[in-house]
Protein backbone atom coordinates (compact mmCIF):
# COMPACT_ATOMS: atom_id res chain seq x y z
CA UNK A 1 0.00 0.00 0.00
CA UNK A 2 2.81 2.23 0.43
CA UNK A 3 3.89 1.75 -2.92
CA UNK A 4 0.52 2.29 -4.28
CA UNK A 5 0.60 5.74 -2.41
CA UNK A 6 4.08 6.58 -3.67
CA UNK A 7 3.18 6.18 -7.15
CA UNK A 8 -0.32 8.52 -6.45
CA UNK A 9 1.82 11.04 -5.01
CA UNK A 10 4.92 10.85 -7.98
CA UNK A 11 3.04 10.65 -10.82
CA UNK A 12 3.68 11.36 -14.30
CA UNK A 13 2.96 15.02 -13.72
CA UNK A 14 3.45 15.62 -10.06
CA UNK A 15 6.00 17.68 -8.31
CA UNK A 16 8.63 15.54 -5.19
CA UNK A 17 6.92 15.90 -1.81
CA UNK A 18 8.84 18.56 -0.07
CA UNK A 19 8.39 17.24 3.58
CA UNK A 20 7.31 13.68 4.72
CA UNK A 21 4.16 14.35 5.22
CA UNK A 22 3.23 15.25 1.77
CA UNK A 23 3.49 11.25 1.43
CA UNK A 24 0.03 11.34 2.65
CA UNK A 25 -1.31 14.19 0.84
CA UNK A 26 -4.01 12.96 -1.44
CA UNK A 27 -4.55 13.46 -4.89
CA UNK A 28 -6.93 14.62 -6.59
CA UNK A 29 -7.54 10.95 -8.43
CA UNK A 30 -7.22 9.36 -4.97
CA UNK A 31 -9.54 11.25 -2.95
CA UNK A 32 -12.45 10.54 -6.18
CA UNK A 33 -11.37 7.10 -5.42
CA UNK A 34 -12.02 7.50 -1.81
CA UNK A 35 -15.44 9.47 -2.41
CA UNK A 36 -16.90 7.16 -4.42
CA UNK A 37 -15.85 3.95 -2.28
CA UNK A 38 -17.24 5.68 0.84
CA UNK A 39 -21.19 5.96 -0.26
CA UNK A 40 -23.42 3.38 -0.80
CA UNK A 41 -26.51 4.51 -3.63
CA UNK A 42 -29.26 6.75 -2.25
CA UNK A 43 -32.25 4.52 -2.88
CA UNK A 44 -35.64 5.21 -1.65
CA UNK A 45 -36.81 3.33 1.47
CA UNK A 46 -39.48 0.14 0.75
CA UNK A 47 -41.51 1.51 3.45
CA UNK A 48 -41.45 4.16 6.42
CA UNK A 49 -41.98 1.94 9.12
CA UNK A 50 -40.85 -1.55 10.38
CA UNK A 51 -44.00 -2.90 10.75
CA UNK A 52 -45.52 -1.75 7.62
CA UNK A 53 -43.64 -4.44 5.56
CA UNK A 54 -45.44 -7.04 7.44
CA UNK A 55 -48.82 -5.64 7.37
CA UNK A 56 -48.31 -5.46 3.68
CA UNK A 57 -48.15 -9.22 3.63
CA UNK A 58 -50.67 -10.00 6.44
CA UNK A 59 -52.94 -8.39 4.08
CA UNK A 60 -52.16 -9.69 1.00
CA UNK A 61 -51.69 -13.30 2.04
CA UNK A 62 -53.01 -13.68 5.32
CA UNK A 63 -52.97 -17.62 5.44
CA UNK A 64 -48.92 -17.35 4.93
CA UNK A 65 -46.89 -18.83 7.93
CA UNK A 66 -45.33 -15.62 9.63
CA UNK A 67 -43.48 -17.88 12.48
CA UNK A 68 -42.51 -21.12 14.11
CA UNK A 69 -42.01 -22.32 17.74
CA UNK A 70 -42.05 -25.67 19.51
CA UNK A 71 -44.26 -26.99 17.41
CA UNK A 72 -46.74 -24.39 17.12
CA UNK A 73 -47.15 -21.78 14.38
CA UNK A 74 -48.99 -18.36 13.23
CA UNK A 75 -50.01 -17.16 10.32
CA UNK A 76 -49.41 -13.35 8.72
CA UNK A 77 -53.30 -12.96 9.79
CA UNK A 78 -53.15 -14.41 12.90
CA UNK A 79 -50.24 -12.54 14.10
CA UNK A 80 -51.85 -9.50 12.83
CA UNK A 81 -54.94 -9.96 14.71
CA UNK A 82 -52.93 -11.17 17.95
CA UNK A 83 -50.39 -8.10 17.62
CA UNK A 84 -53.82 -5.74 17.47
CA UNK A 85 -55.19 -7.53 20.49
CA UNK A 86 -52.40 -5.91 22.38
CA UNK A 87 -51.53 -2.47 20.86
CA UNK A 88 -55.39 -1.92 22.25
CA UNK A 89 -54.08 -2.86 25.73
CA UNK A 90 -51.16 -0.88 25.64
CA UNK A 91 -53.20 2.13 23.95
CA UNK A 92 -55.17 2.62 26.87
CA UNK A 93 -52.59 2.89 29.17
CA UNK A 94 -51.21 5.98 27.56
CA UNK A 95 -48.81 4.25 24.67
CA UNK A 96 -48.04 6.24 22.04
CA UNK A 97 -45.80 7.34 19.68
CA UNK A 98 -42.57 8.72 22.26
CA UNK A 99 -43.25 5.58 24.18
CA UNK A 100 -41.04 2.94 25.41
CA UNK A 101 -42.21 -0.35 26.12
CA UNK A 102 -40.05 -3.20 27.73
CA UNK A 103 -40.44 -6.75 25.96
CA UNK A 104 -39.25 -9.17 29.05
CA UNK A 105 -39.77 -12.59 28.01
CA UNK A 106 -37.69 -15.35 26.74
CA UNK A 107 -37.51 -17.26 23.10
CA UNK A 108 -41.45 -17.68 22.66
CA UNK A 109 -44.12 -17.19 19.88
CA UNK A 110 -45.44 -13.92 22.02
CA UNK A 111 -42.01 -12.17 21.50
CA UNK A 112 -42.65 -11.23 17.68
CA UNK A 113 -46.28 -10.28 18.41
CA UNK A 114 -45.20 -8.07 21.45
CA UNK A 115 -43.00 -6.24 19.17
CA UNK A 116 -45.22 -5.20 16.90
CA UNK A 117 -48.17 -4.37 19.04
CA UNK A 118 -46.02 -1.91 20.45
CA UNK A 119 -44.87 -0.56 16.76
CA UNK A 120 -48.59 -0.29 16.35
CA UNK A 121 -48.94 1.97 18.18
CA UNK A 122 -45.92 4.30 17.66
CA UNK A 123 -44.05 3.68 20.25
CA UNK A 124 -40.50 2.03 20.13
CA UNK A 125 -39.47 -1.27 22.32
CA UNK A 126 -36.77 -2.36 24.31
CA UNK A 127 -36.00 -6.26 23.97
CA UNK A 128 -35.05 -7.83 27.66
CA UNK A 129 -34.46 -11.32 28.10
CA UNK A 130 -35.82 -12.38 30.81
CA UNK A 131 -32.83 -14.61 31.52
CA UNK A 132 -30.53 -11.60 32.12
CA UNK A 133 -29.84 -10.55 36.51
CA UNK A 134 -32.55 -8.54 37.71
CA UNK A 135 -30.67 -5.89 38.96
CA UNK A 136 -29.51 -5.51 34.95
CA UNK A 137 -32.99 -5.50 34.01
CA UNK A 138 -34.26 -2.82 36.88
CA UNK A 139 -31.39 -0.79 35.30
CA UNK A 140 -32.52 -0.76 31.95
CA UNK A 141 -35.93 -0.32 33.01
CA UNK A 142 -35.05 3.09 34.64
CA UNK A 143 -32.65 4.55 32.00
CA UNK A 144 -35.26 3.87 29.38
CA UNK A 145 -37.89 5.22 31.29
CA UNK A 146 -40.17 2.34 30.46
CA UNK A 147 -43.82 3.07 30.00
CA UNK A 148 -45.03 -0.17 30.18
CA UNK A 149 -43.52 -4.23 30.03
CA UNK A 150 -44.75 -7.12 27.86
CA UNK A 151 -44.60 -10.25 29.52
CA UNK A 152 -45.71 -13.88 29.45
CA UNK A 153 -47.20 -15.94 32.57
CA UNK A 154 -43.83 -17.07 32.83
CA UNK A 155 -42.30 -14.41 33.56
CA UNK A 156 -44.89 -12.01 34.53
CA UNK A 157 -44.31 -12.21 38.84
CA UNK A 158 -40.61 -11.59 38.04
CA UNK A 159 -41.44 -8.56 35.61
CA UNK A 160 -43.62 -7.13 38.63
CA UNK A 161 -40.97 -6.95 41.03
CA UNK A 162 -38.81 -4.82 38.65
CA UNK A 163 -40.52 -1.79 38.44
CA UNK A 164 -43.83 -1.34 40.95
CA UNK A 165 -44.88 1.90 38.97
CA UNK A 166 -44.76 0.06 35.63
CA UNK A 167 -48.37 -0.81 34.14
CA UNK A 168 -47.21 -5.21 33.40
CA UNK A 169 -49.04 -6.70 30.76
CA UNK A 170 -49.26 -10.50 30.20
CA UNK A 171 -49.55 -12.11 27.09
CA UNK A 172 -50.47 -15.46 25.90
CA UNK A 173 -50.78 -16.47 21.94
CA UNK A 174 -53.94 -18.97 23.15
CA UNK A 175 -55.82 -16.16 24.43
CA UNK A 176 -55.21 -13.17 22.47
CA UNK A 177 -56.53 -15.50 19.19
CA UNK A 178 -60.07 -14.83 21.14
CA UNK A 179 -60.00 -11.24 20.93
CA UNK A 180 -58.71 -10.25 17.49
CA UNK A 181 -60.36 -6.85 16.53
CA UNK A 182 -58.79 -3.89 14.16
CA UNK A 183 -57.06 -1.74 15.74
CA UNK A 184 -56.52 2.23 14.96
CA UNK A 185 -53.37 4.29 16.35
CA UNK A 186 -53.70 7.55 18.22
CA UNK A 187 -51.12 8.78 16.75
CA UNK A 188 -48.77 7.76 13.63
CA UNK A 189 -45.12 7.68 14.07
CA UNK A 190 -42.46 8.65 11.25
CA UNK A 191 -39.32 7.04 9.95
CA UNK A 192 -37.44 9.85 11.91
CA UNK A 193 -39.15 7.65 15.23
CA UNK A 194 -37.30 5.41 17.63
CA UNK A 195 -38.15 1.95 16.39
CA UNK A 196 -35.97 0.26 19.45
CA UNK A 197 -34.12 0.51 22.14
CA UNK A 198 -30.85 -2.01 22.66
CA UNK A 199 -28.73 -2.52 25.30
CA UNK A 200 -24.63 -2.94 24.93
CA UNK A 201 -22.07 -3.18 27.04
CA UNK A 202 -21.17 -0.10 28.67
CA UNK A 203 -17.57 1.47 29.98
CA UNK A 204 -19.56 3.28 32.67
CA UNK A 205 -20.08 -0.03 34.48
CA UNK A 206 -23.88 -0.29 33.05
CA UNK A 207 -25.07 -1.05 29.99
CA UNK A 208 -25.57 2.17 27.69
CA UNK A 209 -28.89 2.39 25.37
CA UNK A 210 -29.24 2.89 21.99
CA UNK A 211 -31.76 4.06 20.47
CA UNK A 212 -32.23 2.95 16.59
CA UNK A 213 -34.69 5.01 14.29
CA UNK A 214 -37.46 3.20 12.06
CA UNK A 215 -35.37 4.37 9.00
CA UNK A 216 -31.58 3.06 9.70
CA UNK A 217 -33.40 -0.56 10.24
CA UNK A 218 -35.99 -0.39 7.31
CA UNK A 219 -32.90 0.40 5.75
CA UNK A 220 -30.50 -2.38 7.10
CA UNK A 221 -33.13 -5.35 7.10
CA UNK A 222 -34.49 -5.07 3.48
CA UNK A 223 -31.13 -4.47 1.70
CA UNK A 224 -30.67 -7.06 -0.90
CA UNK A 225 -33.20 -9.42 0.78
CA UNK A 226 -33.77 -11.72 -2.66
CA UNK A 227 -29.88 -11.99 -3.02
CA UNK A 228 -29.98 -13.02 0.55
CA UNK A 229 -32.42 -15.84 -0.09
CA UNK A 230 -34.82 -13.92 2.07
CA UNK A 231 -38.25 -14.44 0.28
CA UNK A 232 -41.53 -14.96 0.35
CA UNK A 233 -42.24 -18.43 1.47
CA UNK A 234 -38.56 -18.77 2.92
CA UNK A 235 -37.71 -20.04 6.09
CA UNK A 236 -35.04 -18.24 8.48
CA UNK A 237 -33.90 -19.09 11.55
CA UNK A 238 -33.77 -16.44 14.78
CA UNK A 239 -30.77 -17.50 16.47
CA UNK A 240 -29.30 -14.92 18.39
CA UNK A 241 -30.11 -13.81 21.66
CA UNK A 242 -33.17 -11.48 21.48
CA UNK A 243 -31.57 -8.90 23.48
CA UNK A 244 -29.15 -8.86 20.69
CA UNK A 245 -29.56 -6.03 17.93
CA UNK A 246 -29.07 -9.05 15.53
CA UNK A 247 -32.41 -10.38 16.57
CA UNK A 248 -34.22 -7.23 15.64
CA UNK A 249 -32.33 -7.60 12.03
CA UNK A 250 -33.34 -11.45 12.09
CA UNK A 251 -37.32 -11.03 12.83
CA UNK A 252 -38.30 -7.92 10.41
CA UNK A 253 -35.93 -8.90 7.17
CA UNK A 254 -38.06 -12.48 7.44
CA UNK A 255 -41.26 -10.36 8.60
CA UNK A 256 -40.84 -7.84 5.90
CA UNK A 257 -40.54 -10.30 2.81
CA UNK A 258 -43.51 -12.34 4.00
CA UNK A 259 -40.89 -15.42 4.84
CA UNK A 260 -41.43 -17.58 8.18
CA UNK A 261 -39.45 -17.16 11.31
CA UNK A 262 -37.94 -19.81 12.92
CA UNK A 263 -37.88 -19.22 16.49
CA UNK A 264 -34.84 -21.52 17.55
CA UNK A 265 -35.27 -24.19 20.66
CA UNK A 266 -35.04 -27.63 21.46
CA UNK A 267 -32.61 -29.68 19.02
CA UNK A 268 -30.67 -27.10 17.31
CA UNK A 269 -29.45 -29.25 14.48
CA UNK A 270 -32.73 -30.90 13.61
CA UNK A 271 -34.12 -27.21 13.21
CA UNK A 272 -31.47 -25.96 11.37
CA UNK A 273 -32.30 -28.83 9.11
CA UNK A 274 -35.22 -27.39 8.21
CA UNK A 275 -34.37 -23.80 7.40
CA UNK A 276 -32.78 -22.34 4.24
CA UNK A 277 -30.79 -18.78 6.08
CA UNK A 278 -29.26 -18.62 8.97
CA UNK A 279 -27.64 -15.94 10.47
CA UNK A 280 -25.00 -16.53 13.01
CA UNK A 281 -21.48 -15.72 14.71
CA UNK A 282 -18.13 -17.43 13.21
CA UNK A 283 -17.86 -19.34 16.08
CA UNK A 284 -21.22 -20.60 16.74
CA UNK A 285 -20.57 -21.71 12.70
CA UNK A 286 -17.62 -23.23 13.57
CA UNK A 287 -19.12 -25.67 15.38
CA UNK A 288 -21.67 -26.90 13.75
CA UNK A 289 -19.47 -29.81 11.64
CA UNK A 290 -20.01 -30.33 8.05
CA UNK A 291 -22.33 -27.75 5.85
CA UNK A 292 -23.70 -31.26 4.25
CA UNK A 293 -25.93 -31.60 7.51
CA UNK A 294 -27.88 -29.52 6.42
CA UNK A 295 -29.44 -29.75 2.78
CA UNK A 296 -31.77 -27.37 2.97
CA UNK A 297 -29.49 -24.57 4.09
CA UNK A 298 -28.59 -22.37 1.37
CA UNK A 299 -27.80 -18.86 2.86
CA UNK A 300 -25.54 -17.73 5.96
CA UNK A 301 -24.70 -14.65 7.26
CA UNK A 302 -21.76 -14.14 9.50
CA UNK A 303 -20.94 -11.00 12.02
CA UNK A 304 -19.70 -9.95 15.26
CA UNK A 305 -16.68 -11.07 14.94
CA UNK A 306 -13.86 -11.87 12.09
CA UNK A 307 -14.54 -15.54 10.90
CA UNK A 308 -11.45 -18.04 10.21
CA UNK A 309 -10.49 -18.16 6.61
CA UNK A 310 -10.63 -22.19 7.21
CA UNK A 311 -14.29 -21.55 8.20
CA UNK A 312 -14.87 -18.91 5.95
CA UNK A 313 -13.67 -21.61 2.80
CA UNK A 314 -15.07 -24.66 4.24
CA UNK A 315 -19.03 -23.23 4.12
CA UNK A 316 -18.29 -21.04 1.13
CA UNK A 317 -18.39 -24.31 -0.97
CA UNK A 318 -21.74 -25.28 0.23
CA UNK A 319 -24.01 -22.36 0.45
CA UNK A 320 -24.30 -18.43 0.24
CA UNK A 321 -21.89 -17.47 2.72
CA UNK A 322 -22.44 -13.44 3.72
CA UNK A 323 -19.85 -11.39 6.00
CA UNK A 324 -22.03 -8.57 7.48
CA UNK A 325 -20.55 -5.56 9.25
CA UNK A 326 -22.41 -3.13 11.38
CA UNK A 327 -22.43 -1.45 15.23
CA UNK A 328 -25.89 -1.42 17.43
CA UNK A 329 -25.33 2.26 16.60
CA UNK A 330 -25.63 1.86 12.83
CA UNK A 331 -28.33 0.13 12.85
CA UNK A 332 -26.94 -3.20 13.15
CA UNK A 333 -26.18 -3.72 9.10
CA UNK A 334 -23.72 -1.26 7.31
CA UNK A 335 -21.94 -3.46 4.93
CA UNK A 336 -22.48 -6.98 3.25
CA UNK A 337 -20.61 -9.17 1.42
CA UNK A 338 -20.58 -12.65 -0.03
CA UNK A 339 -17.57 -14.41 0.69
CA UNK A 340 -15.84 -16.66 -2.03
CA UNK A 341 -13.33 -19.67 -1.17
CA UNK A 342 -9.56 -18.80 -2.01
CA UNK A 343 -10.82 -14.67 -1.37
CA UNK A 344 -9.80 -12.83 0.99
CA UNK A 345 -12.11 -12.01 4.39
CA UNK A 346 -13.77 -8.51 3.66
CA UNK A 347 -16.81 -6.21 4.33
CA UNK A 348 -17.15 -5.40 1.20
CA UNK A 349 -18.61 -1.93 0.17
CA UNK A 350 -21.48 0.11 2.52
CA UNK A 351 -25.03 -0.78 1.63
CA UNK A 352 -27.66 1.30 0.37
CA UNK A 353 -27.94 4.99 1.90
CA UNK A 354 -24.83 4.40 4.30
CA UNK A 355 -21.55 6.25 4.18
CA UNK A 356 -18.26 5.14 5.85
CA UNK A 357 -14.87 7.23 6.29
CA UNK A 358 -11.41 5.76 7.10
CA UNK A 359 -10.29 8.47 8.96
CA UNK A 360 -7.05 9.86 10.95
CA UNK A 361 -6.65 11.25 14.74
CA UNK A 362 -7.77 14.62 12.91
CA UNK A 363 -11.05 13.65 11.46
CA UNK A 364 -9.02 13.47 7.43
CA UNK A 365 -8.95 10.32 5.03
CA UNK A 366 -6.17 8.75 5.03
CA UNK A 367 -4.52 7.16 1.83
CA UNK A 368 -6.39 4.04 0.68
CA UNK A 369 -4.87 0.97 1.86
CA UNK A 370 -3.99 2.64 5.13
CA UNK A 371 -4.63 1.70 8.53
CA UNK A 372 -7.71 4.79 10.40
CA UNK A 373 -10.39 4.55 12.37
CA UNK A 374 -13.64 3.08 10.50
CA UNK A 375 -16.41 6.12 11.00
CA UNK A 376 -20.36 5.62 9.71
CA UNK A 377 -22.84 8.08 8.51
CA UNK A 378 -25.86 8.30 6.30
CA UNK A 379 -29.24 7.10 7.12
CA UNK A 380 -27.76 4.57 9.64
CA UNK A 381 -27.03 6.45 12.67
CA UNK A 382 -28.79 6.05 15.83
CA UNK A 383 -29.39 9.09 17.87
CA UNK A 384 -27.01 8.76 20.26
CA UNK A 385 -27.14 7.32 23.93
CA UNK A 386 -29.98 7.46 26.26
CA UNK A 387 -28.76 9.88 29.54
CA UNK A 388 -25.25 9.46 28.57
CA UNK A 389 -24.88 13.31 26.89
CA UNK A 390 -20.84 13.17 27.15
CA UNK A 391 -20.48 9.74 25.10
CA UNK A 392 -22.90 11.23 22.86
CA UNK A 393 -21.18 14.11 21.97
CA UNK A 394 -17.75 12.09 21.97
CA UNK A 395 -18.83 9.06 19.63
CA UNK A 396 -21.62 10.85 17.32
CA UNK A 397 -20.37 13.87 15.08
CA UNK A 398 -20.91 16.16 13.01
CA UNK A 399 -20.60 14.41 9.45
CA UNK A 400 -18.08 17.10 7.46
CA UNK A 401 -18.15 14.73 4.17
CA UNK A 402 -22.31 14.67 3.98
CA UNK A 403 -25.49 15.71 6.07
CA UNK A 404 -26.11 14.70 9.71
CA UNK A 405 -23.96 12.75 11.84
CA UNK A 406 -21.35 10.32 11.62
CA UNK A 407 -20.28 7.80 14.67
CA UNK A 408 -17.03 6.66 15.67
CA UNK A 409 -16.84 3.12 15.55
CA UNK A 410 -13.69 2.29 17.54
CA UNK A 411 -13.05 0.00 14.70
CA UNK A 412 -9.37 0.12 12.88
CA UNK A 413 -9.89 -0.45 9.37
CA UNK A 414 -8.69 0.35 5.64
CA UNK A 415 -10.00 0.89 1.90
CA UNK A 416 -8.27 -1.23 -0.04
CA UNK A 417 -7.68 -0.68 -3.82
CA UNK A 418 -10.44 -2.88 -5.58
CA UNK A 419 -12.99 -0.58 -3.07
CA UNK A 420 -13.91 -3.04 -0.58
CA UNK A 421 -13.47 -2.29 3.40
CA UNK A 422 -11.28 -4.40 5.62
CA UNK A 423 -11.48 -4.68 9.53
CA UNK A 424 -8.21 -5.24 11.53
CA UNK A 425 -9.54 -4.80 15.05
CA UNK A 426 -10.58 -2.59 18.06
CA UNK A 427 -8.29 0.16 19.60
CA UNK A 428 -10.28 0.72 22.65
CA UNK A 429 -11.05 -1.33 25.74
CA UNK A 430 -14.62 -2.84 24.27
CA UNK A 431 -14.21 -6.43 23.09
CA UNK A 432 -15.70 -8.70 20.48
CA UNK A 433 -15.96 -12.49 22.38
CA UNK A 434 -18.12 -15.10 20.22
CA UNK A 435 -20.16 -12.18 18.94
CA UNK A 436 -21.14 -10.49 21.72
CA UNK A 437 -19.66 -6.40 22.55
CA UNK A 438 -17.90 -6.55 25.95
CA UNK A 439 -17.04 -3.41 27.62
CA UNK A 440 -13.87 -4.74 29.87
CA UNK A 441 -14.40 -2.05 32.36
CA UNK A 442 -18.14 -3.42 33.13
CA UNK A 443 -17.02 -6.53 33.82
CA UNK A 444 -14.43 -5.49 36.33
CA UNK A 445 -17.08 -3.07 37.56
CA UNK A 446 -19.08 -6.05 38.25
CA UNK A 447 -16.24 -7.88 40.16
CA UNK A 448 -15.54 -4.43 42.29
CA UNK A 449 -19.04 -5.64 43.96
CA UNK A 450 -18.40 -7.98 46.04
CA UNK A 451 -17.57 -6.59 49.21
CA UNK A 452 -13.87 -8.04 49.66
CA UNK A 453 -12.26 -7.29 46.28
CA UNK A 454 -9.71 -4.26 46.54
CA UNK A 455 -9.22 -4.47 42.64
CA UNK A 456 -9.79 -5.94 39.67
CA UNK A 457 -9.78 -6.15 35.82
CA UNK A 458 -10.39 -8.54 32.92
CA UNK A 459 -8.94 -9.73 29.71
CA UNK A 460 -9.46 -11.66 26.70
CA UNK A 461 -7.08 -14.43 26.65
CA UNK A 462 -6.35 -15.91 23.24
CA UNK A 463 -9.32 -14.85 21.32
CA UNK A 464 -10.89 -17.68 23.43
CA UNK A 465 -12.55 -16.66 26.80
CA UNK A 466 -12.65 -13.79 29.95
CA UNK A 467 -10.12 -13.92 32.38
CA UNK A 468 -10.65 -12.47 35.29
CA UNK A 469 -8.11 -10.68 37.69
CA UNK A 470 -8.70 -9.34 41.43
CA UNK A 471 -6.87 -8.67 45.11
CA UNK A 472 -6.65 -9.99 47.25
CA UNK A 473 -5.78 -13.06 46.50
CA UNK A 474 -8.03 -14.93 49.20
CA UNK A 475 -11.20 -13.52 47.88
CA UNK A 476 -13.05 -16.86 47.28
CA UNK A 477 -13.59 -17.57 43.41
CA UNK A 478 -17.06 -19.52 44.37
CA UNK A 479 -18.50 -16.30 45.63
CA UNK A 480 -17.42 -13.85 43.38
CA UNK A 481 -18.38 -15.69 40.37
CA UNK A 482 -22.23 -15.63 41.82
CA UNK A 483 -21.60 -11.89 42.26
CA UNK A 484 -20.55 -11.24 39.10
CA UNK A 485 -23.30 -13.77 37.44
CA UNK A 486 -26.02 -11.93 39.30
CA UNK A 487 -25.02 -8.15 37.97
CA UNK A 488 -23.89 -9.52 34.24
CA UNK A 489 -25.20 -12.21 31.28
CA UNK A 490 -23.42 -15.29 31.27
CA UNK A 491 -21.25 -14.37 27.97
CA UNK A 492 -19.79 -11.50 30.16
CA UNK A 493 -19.18 -13.39 33.27
CA UNK A 494 -15.23 -14.73 33.38
CA UNK A 495 -14.52 -18.32 32.75
CA UNK A 496 -10.94 -18.05 34.75
CA UNK A 497 -10.27 -16.17 37.92
CA UNK A 498 -6.97 -15.04 38.68
CA UNK A 499 -6.52 -14.22 42.46
CA UNK A 500 -3.16 -11.73 42.81
CA UNK A 501 -1.30 -10.41 45.84
CA UNK A 502 -0.85 -6.85 44.28
CA UNK A 503 -2.32 -5.57 41.03
CA UNK A 504 -0.05 -4.35 38.60
CA UNK A 505 0.12 -0.15 38.19
CA UNK A 506 1.63 1.41 34.81
CA UNK A 507 3.17 5.23 35.56
CA UNK A 508 -0.25 7.10 36.02
CA UNK A 509 -0.88 4.33 38.97
CA UNK A 510 -3.62 2.86 36.87
CA UNK A 511 -4.22 -0.95 36.23
CA UNK A 512 -1.81 -2.17 33.89
CA UNK A 513 -3.60 -4.77 31.71
CA UNK A 514 -0.63 -5.27 29.68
Amino acid sequence: YTLFQLCDILGPDAEPPATAADLWSLSFAQMNLITAASCGPEVPLPFELLHHGFEYHARQSPYLRAVEFDGRWLSYGELNAQANAVARQLQALGVTVGSRVAVVMDRCLEFPIALLATHKTGASTIPMDASFPATRLEFMLSDAGAHAILSTNRHCDMAKTLDASIDVVSIESATLAKHAHPFTPLQTATRHDEAYVVYTSGSTGHPKGVPVKHAGIVNSATYRSSDLGIVRGARVMQFMAIGFDVCQWEIWSTLSQGATLVLRGGDEIDMLSTVNVLAITPTGLSKLGCPTKYPNLKTVCVGGEAIPTSVKDLWSQHVQLFNCYGPTEGSCTTHVHQLLPGEPVTIGTPISNVHCYILDDNHQNVPIGTLGEMYLGGICVASGYINLPEMTEDRFLVDPFGHGRMYKTGDLGRLLPNGQFEIAGRQDSQVKLKGYRIELDEVANAMMQHPSVKSAAAIVKDKTHLVGYFTPAHVNVDALRQCVSDQLPVYMVPAVWVGLDDMPQNSNGKIDVK
